[in-house]
C-alpha cells in the first residue's frame, strides 16, 4: 500500500530545499566535460613542453689554428707581392719584397746612385769580358790558321823534295850511261863533269828543302806552345774579370740587402686576404696579408660579454645564423661549445672583424653542419665572416617555467621565516 501517489514522489525528486525548483539544462554537462579536456590538454602541454633559455651574441668563422699577419717592421715601399688570394705557398717560400730606401726620398736618392754605379760597373766587366774572349778568339783563329798554312807549305816542299830524288835518280841513271859511253870514247869529260854539276845542285836543292821542312816543323811547335800559353793568359784574363764581376755583383747584393728585405711564409698554407699592393707605402706592424694552414678546419669565435658568460659551459648547444647567407634560405649552423677562454678580454686586445664596447670571453665552437647546400649553392665559410648565434643556456618544461615564482617566493622564505 502507498502512502503517495507516483506522480507526488516523481514531482518531489527534483527539489532540495523549499519549493524552488533547481533543473540544469544538459547543455551544461557538456560544457563542463570540454572544460575538464581542455584542462587535461593544458596540463599535459606544460608538463611535456620545453622552455629554452638562451643567450644572443655576435662571432665570426676562423681557422681553428687561426690566421698569421704577415706585417711590415719598419717603414718601407712594398716592392713586390710574389703571391695571390687563393695561392698554395710552402713555408720558406718569399711573398713580399719591402724596400727600405724608397720610405724616404733622401734615402732613395742613395740607394739609387750606388745601385746604378755597381751596375754600371758590372756592365763594363761584362764587355771587358765579351772583348777578351772575341780578342782571344781571334788570336787563336789567327794561330791556328799560321799553323795550317805552315803545314800546307810543308806538304808543298815534301812533293817539291820528292821530285828532286825522282831528278837525282835520273842524273845517277845518265851518269852511269855517260861513264860507260866514255870508256868507249864516245863522250868527253866535260860531258861528265856537266852530269856532276847537275847532281850537285840537285843535291843542294834537297838539302834547302830539308831545311825549310826542319824550320816549318820548328816553327809549328813554337807557335802551339805559344797557343798554349797565349790560351792560358786569355783565361787567367777572363778569371780575373770575372773574380772582378763576383765582387761587384756582391757589392751589389749587400747595397740591394740593406735596402730590402723579403717576407717569407711561416708554414704551409693558403693566401686568404691580400690588403696592400706593390708601391703602396707601410709603417709598422702594418699587415700587408694572412696566411692560414692549408685544409684548417673552420670554427666559429662567439664574443660572449661578461656578463652574458655565468652559465655558459663547455658541451652546449649553439645555434649559428651567417650574416652572409640569409637563414630563411640556407638555415642555420649547429654547433658544440668547444673551448672557453679562461680569463676575459678587454676591447681592442682581440683583432677582429666585430666591434664590442665591453669586455668579453672568447667560446669557440665546433661546427656541425657547415657544408650545408642549397641546390646548387654550397654554403662555403670564409675566414672573417660574421654571423649570431643562439647559445642555448638551460631548458626547462613549461609548467616548472610557470611556477618558478611561486619556487622562488618559497626559498626566500626558506632563508629567511621571519
Amino acid at each position: 500500500m502507498k502512502l503517495f501517489r507516483d506522480e507526488a514522489i516523481e514531482n518531489q525528486k527534483g527539489k532540495v530545499y523549499g519549493d524552488i525548483v533547481l533543473s540544469a539544462p544538459k547543455m551544461y554537462k557538456y560544457y563542463i566535460v570540454v572544460i575538464v579536456i581542455l584542462l587535461v590538454v593544458a596540463l599535459f602541454f606544460l608538463w611535456l613542453g620545453k622552455y629554452n633559455r638562451k643567450e644572443i651574441v655576435s662571432g665570426y668563422i676562423d681557422p681553428v689554428d687561426g690566421v698569421i699577419k704577415v706585417i711590415a717592421d719598419e717603414p718601407a715601399v712594398i716592392d713586390k707581392i710574389l703571391v695571390s688570394e687563393g695561392a698554395q705557398v710552402k713555408k720558406g717560400e718569399p711573398l713580399i719584397v719591402f724596400n727600405r730606401g724608397k720610405s724616404t726620398l733622401s734615402n732613395k736618392v742613395v740607394s739609387d746612385e750606388i745601385v746604378t754605379s755597381l751596375q754600371k760597373e758590372i756592365d763594363l766587366v761584362d764587355q771587358l769580358i765579351l772583348a777578351v774572349n772575341q780578342k782571344s778568339d781571334a788570336s787563336i783563329l789567327q794561330t791556328e790558321e799560321a799553323i795550317k798554312s805552315h803545314y800546307a807549305a810543308i806538304k808543298s816542299l815534301s812533293l817539291e823534295q820528292t821530285i828532286i830524288n825522282d831528278a837525282i835518280g835520273l842524273i845517277e841513271r845518265k851518269k852511269n850511261r855517260l861513264l860507260k859511253l866514255k870508256k868507249s870514247g864516245f863522250v868527253s869529260e866535260i860531258d861528265v863533269e856537266n852530269v856532276d854539276l847537275e847532281y850537285v845542285n840537285l843535291a843542294m836543292e834537297i838539302a834547302r828543302v830539308k831545311r825549310e821542312i826542319t824550320n816549318l816543323e820548328n816553327l809549328i811547335s813554337e807557335r802551339r806552345r805559344a797557343l798554349d800559353v797565349e790560351s792560358q793568359n786569355w783565361k787567367v784574363e777572363i778569371l780575373n774579370l770575372n773574380q772582378r764581376k763576383e765582387g761587384i755583383t756582391k757589392e751589389l747584393i749587400n747595397a740591394s740587402v740593406m735596402n730590402s728585405y723579403t717576407v717569407r711564409s711561416p708554414i704551409d698554407g693558403v693566401i686568404d686576404n691580400v690588403f696592400e699592393n706593390a708601391g703602396r707605402q707601410i709603417f709598422p706592424g702594418a699587415p700587408v696579408l694572412t696566411v692560414r694552414k692549408a685544409h684548417a678546419e673552420m670554427i666559429a669565435r662567439l664574443i660572449v660579454p661578461v656578463k652574458s658568460s655565468g652559465l655558459i659551459s663547455t658541451g652546449q648547444k649553439v645555434f649559428l645564423r651567417m650574416d652572409a647567407f640569409p637563414y630563411q634560405r640556407y638555415g642555420v649552423i649547429s654547433g658544440t661549445i668547444r673551448r672557453i677562454s679562461t680569463s676575459p678580454m678587454t676591447p681592442g686586445q682581440l683583432e677582429m672583424p666585430i666591434t664590442v664596447g665591453e669586455s668579453f670571453y672568447v667560446v669557440d665552437v665546433e661546427l656541425k653542419n657547415a657544408q650545408k647546400k642549397d641546390g646548387n649553392a654550397g654554403l662555403i665559410l670564409k675566414v672573417g665572416m660574421t654571423l649570431k648565434a643562439e647559445i642555448i643556456i638551460e631548458r626547462h618544461s613549461l609548467l616548472s617555467y610557470l611556477l618558478s615564482p611561486l619556487k622562488s617566493v618559497t626559498k626566500q622564505y626558506e632563508v629567511n621565516p621571519s
